[in-house]
């Protein structure tokens, strides 16, 4: 019988503190005082008195429209705050995971193998109670008023992330410390605001000194952000064409990324030199990799690439799950029967709660045989991720695509 860990749940997912022990106490007391705050401002217009009625009706029309739209505006904020309030007193009274694993056997996991194609497979199309739910929140506003401020938020948070990044970290901690953290609240205020309320985390990343590399699953945009704002700001490969980027290039400096041209022959080498190298320097920065190199669908993990493996070298395993009902928020693109990216953005923001729960597994060490065989090491890593996940495994990768494409086309011209 598989035997768990005790391992601690940390909700970090919240818009008051960034890290520690006290933001679980302080979460929800500081959510009721925002709920009341939003509460006094939707009640405003229906407690004036009949002087201020009658003044706002002769000379303040606009000021009286400014005070209603300020009203709807507060009323969203109560619909909001009120579903962070619940989920989170959720989350208290039952902290477990709805989807991973926590056993841990994991090393010793031997998942499902499933054809390429199954890998490309979309299970939760918009059906009619979606569709419904969907015309609900676009109606009444709610979805718009959410995407313009997470939209907003993400902007925001991208200037304050390349602005942490103007200075040297090192040489200047304060410097980095201040605007990465408020990177970190603004982030965290984007994703309640889309529904994530909580972040489920179990266990706890690794230093600079204990692990180089953080190698995580691929099925989102969120887990992105997330491994970024909350691992410390770590360094990444980046195609040099993202330097066209609004922020992108200090964001860049400032997390001592790894760029890539795709047009030298030469450049997979040099990132694998660079990577090596890293993993060999105590005061270098830690590395995330999304090792599948592009976004799965929940279901079934894609190939890992072998690449940062050849450097083998101790790893952290992040495994992040989007536990579902109705909407799976998987970025498979919609040419397979998927979501494009603002497709994602719509759902996300008409959905009442989206779950997201983390679990970093402790530093894993390569066998000598898995330092030997790269492939080796990275498929052992693919299985040990798969069982936490709860997920099938598959020999897919991005070239499969277009074969993807023509499958799905297919099967819908037999339907």
């Amino acid at each position: 019988m598989a035997q768990y860990k005790p391992i601690k749940s940390t909700g970090v997912a919240t818009p008051y503190l960034v890290h520690g022990a006290a933001e679980q106490y302080l979460r929800i007391p500081c959510a009721a005082f925002l709920w009341y705050a939003f509460l006094s401002g939707a009640l405003a217009p229906f407690l004036r008195t009949a002087d201020e009625a009658t003044v706002a009706s002769c000379h303040f029309i606009v000021w009286r429209v400014l005070r209603w739209v300020h009203a709807y505006l507060c009323a969203n904020g109560v619909f909001i705050v009120t579903l962070f309030l619940v989920e989170n007193i959720r989350c208290l009274i039952a902290p477990g995971p709805r989807q991973l694993s926590l056993a841990d056997d994991y090393e010793e996991g031997n998942p499902t193998k499933v054809d390429k194609m199954a890998a490309f497979e979309y299970d939760t199309p918009a059906d009619a109670y979606e569709r419904v739910k969907m015309f609900c929140f676009m109606v009444t506003g709610v979805a718009f008023v959410r995407i313009f401020t997470a939209t907003t938020g993400i902007f925001l948070g991208l200037f304050t992330a390349s602005v942490a990044g103007y200075l040297d970290r090192y040489a200047h901690p304060w410097w980095f410390g201040f605007w990465s953290r408020l990177t970190a609240f603004i982030s965290i205020v984007a994703f309640s605001v889309l529904g994530v309320y909580n972040v489920q985390q179990y266990g706890q990343f690794a230093t600079r000194s204990e692990c180089k590399i953080l190698i995580a699953n691929h099925s989102c945009v969120i887990e992105v952000i997330w491994v970024y704002v909350m691992g410390g700001f770590p360094s990444f490969v980046s195609r040099k064409e993202n330097l066209s980027f609004f922020f992108f290039g200090n964001v860049v400096r400032g997390s001592s990324s790894i760029l890539v041209d795709r047009d030298a022959a030469t450049s997979r080498e040099q990132a694998m030199t660079t990577i090596l190298r890293r993993a060999g320097d105590p005061t270098a920065p830690q590395l995330m990799i999304f090792p599948e190199g592009t976004t799965g669908n929940q279901q079934a993990l894609f190939m890992f690439k072998k690449g940062v493996f050849e450097a083998a070298v101790p790893v952290q395993m992040v495994c992040i799950a989007f536990p579902y009902k109705h909407f799976n928020p998987a970025w498979t693109g919609r040419g397979v029967g998927g979501n494009g990216l603002w497709d994602i953005l719509v759902r996300l923001s008409c959905q009442f709660v989206n779950y997201a729960e983390v679990r970093l597994l402790p530093v894993y060490h390569p066998t000598e045989e898995e330092r030997r065989d790269p492939k080796l090491y990275a498929s052992h890593c693919q299985r040990m991720m798969a069982t936490v996940l709860r997920e099938n495994i598959s020999d897919a990768s991005f070239s499969d695509y277009k074969e993807a494409f023509r499958h799905f086309t297919e099967l819908k011209k037999n339907r």
